[in-house]
Formats: structure tokens, C-alpha cells, sequence
């Protein structure tokens, strides 16, 4: 019974040894005798041109007698091993193999094989410099397996590549590289694009590389040789090709900043033994991907806009006024009041002996005899204007490409609105920068006495010079006006008196008997005007000036818009083509009121692009 069992195993392994070498045999012959034979895909082609499943044995989970385990898998090289295969330098061979699964007698899919590069000699002992491609590929669903030998560029040399996975047994392949006449390759550049161009990175590709499958942001590790050169004008040279072959050059250029701008490929270059074969290679201009939604920031500085604006240009300097100098505009007030009675030409002749000295007074006063709020109520009036001035406003912008890629729309809407007061902030303090600074959404900006409409802008924009970007004249509706009264009552009037209107606040901060107390025996003496007259017409006036200044304020809340074109800089950061940043963003425009035209004014902006959220897997 020993002895049977011993047969038949013995008998098994000889039957696996003859199909892996009728394998081998068809897979580097390719041919078929008549009867049954294997078919590609590892069954036996029967006589009337029907496939059956082979006869591959039964190994045992164990062997006999203290033996090996008989082998799970079998792996089948597709090359004739009877003879080394032979190569040129710098040709490249696909070493492909099947592996069969014996257990199932099928092919075995997503197992790994690994490639090994066993032996290297050549002349006189030096090793050659062949490659493989990887170091593990894995079977497909049909079994098969395929990995690039590389010969390299050193010849005379024999090489034996080694196939294995587990479960099977190894299988070797033998190659020569023979050696061959040499040329070389010399490669200049023609440019014509708009951008400047630094440095060069030039590869040498095999001639299986083709220009149809070049994109300038992959990562070409399997490049032959290649060379970096810092311009244009440089012709770099590949030396020791082999001659009568055929290769491909590609060329990516940076930009003076250092980022991916160009590109260029040529191939089918054929290389003369003994000389140097000329390669011009054009490069083009490669262009920016902007689209996308970018977080933005503008900042508009509205300095000098205030005395074009007309009448909403009078009730502000107005209201400056008030803060900077409330001497000169309480005499102008009273000047007002007293002309309804004696009429402009008495009451200028009369003012105009004393009003400067008058306007002094009070002020004098306001500043150092005044209640602590009333003080830094004028003294922090400049801050009305400082804060509109440089407006700091948070958006997102939405860009999308039109007919090409070098004109693009825009699409932006408001986040909020950020402004910086730093009263009552440290200057020594270590968060200075970052006291004072406040907030608002569209909400809060809407839910105010004058609310503020700021609905989304649409533009247009060109792209010139690749990184360029050019806004179109466009329209954000925001009213400036309205933009003051916000300041004016919801943060310094509300912070100082608790009160969100000028008319609260007025009626706190005037004390009409201290100012006529202030002005006694000054110059008015000398024009019959008493103390009590004085302060009975400030008296008057404050009730009268409500009125009037309550008027201004409404033609404030006039509606205005911005009408503003501008430019800004397209930055790729990470050389993918795509913008990552809208950086030195500049911005030109003019204030509309009333429909027409009004005071220029100036902004800068940049923007970071909010990367796309994918949805959970």
C-alpha cells in the first residue's frame, strides 16, 4: 500500500511537470499540433474545437515521506527559455507570464509577482545598467502578468530575470544586451510664449512614448536620461544612443516664479550612428484653470470721495464737522438760525467780526470742560470717516470659464463686513493688531434703521499673459451713504451715549447754559448779545438742529452703488494648472448716486480658493 501511494504520487508530479513544459513550450512557440493542445487561457482545444478543463492532478496538502508540499500555483513565462533573448542597448522587453491556480485548474487573478534582476556580467567585470519597470506586478483577471525590462545603455552584457510568487515555483529568463554604433541627440528650443521662462527640464523617452499621451504635470520616473537647463537659449545634449533607434524628447519650463508654465514634446527623433542628431522642440504656453470659488477680501479706500459727492457729500463733511470742530458747526448753525430773522447780509457782517473766535470758544470748551463722553465723542470723530474710508468687505467669488480658456465669468456675493475702531484698545498691548476689529453679517447689516443692500455682482474677465486676470467693468450694489449711518449709529453713537440715532445722542451731549456760561464777556459783548441771549438761541437751535440733521441722515440712505473694474494675479502653487490664489488684486471705480456718476475711488483684493469637500465614501 506504501508503494501505491508513493506511485501515484510520483506519478502526479510527472504529470505537472509535462503540462508546465507543454505551457512553456506553446506560450514561447505560440503554435499547435493537432488533437488536443492548451488554449491561451489555460484549457485543452479538443479535436471538434471544443475547450476542456486539463487534467492537472491531485497534489496532496502534504507530501510524502518528510517531502515538500506539492506546489499550489504554477507560473508560466510566455518567452522561448531554450535560448537567451537578445537586446540592443536601450531597448526595452515585456517579460510576461501567466500563473495558473492548480487547485482550481483556472487562471490565478490579483496574485503578486515578483520581478528580480539575479544576475549582471559584462566585459572585463563591469555590470551593465538595465532596469525593470517594477518590482511587482500583479496578475489580472486572466492570470497574466507583464513587466518592462530595460537594456540600458552599457552592452555585451548578460542579465537573468527572475520571476517569482508564492505558491509556485520560480522562473528564470535569460538576456543579452548587445552593444551597438552610438549617436546623439542635440535639442534646442523655439518659444514665442507670452510668459518669461526659467529653468528647463528636459527627458529623453523611449520610442514607445508617444506625444499623444504627454501631459505636463505627470511624473516621469521612467525617463531614459534627462537634463535641466536655465533657458531658451541652452542645447542640451543626450550622448552613447543607440543609433538607428528612435526616441521621444519632452520639456516642461517653469516661469521666473518658479512655477509650471510650459511644455513641449516631439517624438519619433531618430538618432545617425556617429553624429549628433538636431532636435528642435517647441514649447507652448500652458494656461491656468481659474474656476472654481475662492475666499475674498476687498478692502476699498474711499479717501477723497467725501467733497465730489455732492449733497450726500455736504451732510457728511457736515457731520466731520461736528466731530472735528463742533465750535465751527454750532456758529454755522446758529448763523442759520439767526438769518431767519435779521436777514444773510446783517447776520455775515456781524459773525464775521467774532465767529472764529467764537467757533474757539467752544471748542475749547467741548475739549476740556465737557462731560469724559462728550470729549471722546469728538475726539474719535475723525473715526467715522477712517472707518468708511478703508472698508473691508468679505465675499466668496465663483468663477466658471466662457468659450475658451482665457475669458471667464465671475459671480460674487457678500459674506459680512469688517471694521477696525480701536477705541479704547492699548496700543502696547501684545493683540492690539487684532483689537477693535468688528464683524457684521448681511443680516445685522440689514436689521438697522437704514438698512444696507448688498446683493451679488456678476463680471466678466479676461486672462492675458496666461496669469493676468482682467475684471470688466461691473456694478456692487452698495450704498456708501448708508454705509456711514451704520457706523455713525450702531457702533460710535451707540458705544458712547447707548443711543443708535444722532437726534438720542444730540439731545445727551448739548448743555447749551454751560456753552453761554463758556462765552460770557468774549466779543459778543461788543455787539449787544448777552449770555442769556446766547443760550436761549443755543437753546433754539439744538431743537431746530435735530430736524435738519435728521434730513441729512435720510439723504444718506439715498441708494448708490459701485461701479469698479480690476485686475489681480493668478497663482498656481502647486504646478497642476489649477489657481490656487487670486493675489495683488486691484481695484478703480466710481461711486453712482442718484444714477449718475461720482467721486473715483481705489481698492486692493485677494482671494484663496476653498477646496472642493467630497462627499464621505
Amino acid at each position: 500500500m506504501h508503494d501505491e501511494r508513493r506511485t501515484l504520487a510520483i506519478g502526479n508530479r510527472l504529470g505537472l511537470i509535462a503540462v508546465a513544459a507543454t505551457l512553456a513550450l506553446l506560450g514561447g512557440c505560440g503554435g499547435a499540433g493537432g488533437g488536443s493542445s492548451a488554449a491561451p487561457d489555460g484549457l485543452e482545444w479538443n479535436g471538434d474545437g471544443s475547450k476542456s478543463q486539463p487534467d492537472w492532478g491531485t497534489p496532496g496538502p502534504t507530501g510524502l515521506d518528510g517531502e515538500a508540499p506539492a506546489k499550489r500555483l504554477l507560473l508560466v513565462l510566455h518567452h522561448d527559455t531554450t535560448v537567451p533573448t537578445g537586446l540592443k542597448i536601450q531597448d526595452e522587453l515585456a517579460i510576461r507570464a501567466q500563473v495558473i491556480d492548480l487547485e482550481e485548474g483556472k487562471p490565478a487573478a490579483d496574485v503578486a509577482v515578483a520581478y528580480e534582476i539575479i544576475k549582471n556580467e559584462g566585459p572585463n567585470g563591469q555590470k551593465g545598467d538595465a532596469s525593470l519597470q517594477t518590482q511587482v506586478a500583479v496578475a489580472d483577471g486572466d492570470g497574466e502578468v507583464a513587466n518592462k525590462f530595460r537594456a540600458g545603455n552599457v552592452g555585451d552584457v548578460s542579465y537573468t530575470v527572475r520571476l517569482g510568487v508564492e505558491g509556485a515555483e520560480p522562473v528564470t529568463l535569460d538576456v543579452i544586451v548587445s552593444d551597438a554604433p552610438k549617436g546623439s541627440v542635440e535639442v534646442s528650443f523655439s518659444y514665442e510664449g507670452p510668459v518669461g521662462l526659467g529653468s528647463i527640464k528636459v527627458r529623453l523617452m523611449p520610442k514607445t512614448f508617444i506625444c499623444g499621451t504627454f501631459t505636463p504635470t505627470a511624473n516621469y520616473t521612467n525617463s531614459l536620461a534627462d537634463k535641466t537647463v536655465l533657458g531658451v537659449d541652452a542645447k542640451p545634449v543626450f550622448d552613447g544612443l543607440a543609433a538607428g533607434s528612435y526616441f521621444t524628447v519632452i520639456a516642461t519650463a517653469k516661469s521666473a516664479a518658479g512655477h509650471l508654465a510650459a511644455a513641449g514634446c516631439r517624438d519619433g527623433v531618430f538618432v545617425i550612428a556617429n553624429q549628433k542628431t538636431p532636435a528642435t522642440l517647441e514649447l507652448y504656453t500652458l494656461p491656468l484653470n481659474p474656476t472654481g470659488t475662492y475666499d475674498v477680501d476687498d478692502y476699498f479706500n474711499f479717501q477723497g470721495a467725501l467733497p465730489a459727492l455732492g449733497t450726500v457729500g455736504q451732510v457728511i463733511d457736515g457731520i466731520v464737522t461736528l466731530f472735528n470742530d463742533p465750535g465751527k458747526f454750532l456758529i454755522d448753525q446758529i448763523k442759520n438760525l439767526v438769518k431767519l430773522y435779521l436777514g444773510s447780509v446783517i447776520v455775515d457782517v456781524a459773525f464775521g467780526l467774532f465767529e472764529k473766535e467764537l467757533a474757539k470758544v467752544i471748542t475749547n470748551w467741548v475739549k476740556s470742560d465737557a462731560p469724559d463722553w462728550l470729549k471722546d465723542f469728538f475726539t474719535i470723530g475723525d473715526d467715522l470717516t477712517q472707518i468708511v474710508d478703508n472698508l473691508h468687505l468679505k465675499s466668496k467669488v465663483k468663477i466658471s470659464k466662457l468659450q475658451n480658456n482665457y475669458y471667464v465669468q465671475g459671480l460674487q456675493y457678500w459674506d459680512g463686513l469688517v471694521l477696525s475702531w480701536k477705541f479704547g484698545c492699548d496700543k502696547n498691548a501684545p493683540d492690539y493688531d487684532k483689537c477693535g476689529l468688528y464683524t457684521f453679517s448681511l443680516t445685522q447689516i440689514a436689521n438697522t434703521q437704514f438698512p444696507q443692500e448688498i446683493i451679488e455682482g456678476k463680471f466678466t474677465a479676461s486672462i492675458v499673459n496666461r496669469d493676468d486676470l482682467f475684471i470688466d467693468n461691473h456694478v456692487i450694489k452698495l450704498s456708501y451713504g448708508k454705509l456711514i449711518l451704520f457706523v455713525l449709529n450702531e457702533m460710535i453713537l451707540k458705544t458712547l451715549t447707548g443711543e443708535n440715532t444722532l437726534k438720542g445722542a444730540a439731545l445727551k451731549f448739548v448743555n447749551c447754559k454751560s456753552i453761554a456760561s463758556a462765552m460770557s464777556g468774549s466779543v459778543l459783548d461788543a455787539v449787544g448779545i448777552e449770555e442769556k441771549d446766547i443760550e436761549q438761541f443755543c437753546t433754539s437751535t439744538v431743537g431746530l438742529l435735530v430736524a435738519p440733521i435728521e434730513t441729512w441722515i435720510g439723504t444718506l440712505a439715498l441708494d448708490s452703488q459701485l461701479r469698479l473694474s480690476g485686475k489681480a494675479k493668478l497663482v498656481d502653487e502647486d504646478d497642476d494648472l489649477y489657481v490656487d490664489k487670486l493675489t495683488n488684486g486691484e481695484h478703480s471705480g466710481t461711486i453712482e448716486v442718484d444714477g449718475g456718476p461720482g467721486p473715483t475711488f481705489k481698492g486692493t483684493w485677494s482671494g484663496t480658493k476653498i477646496p472642493i469637500q467630497l462627499p464621505p465614501k
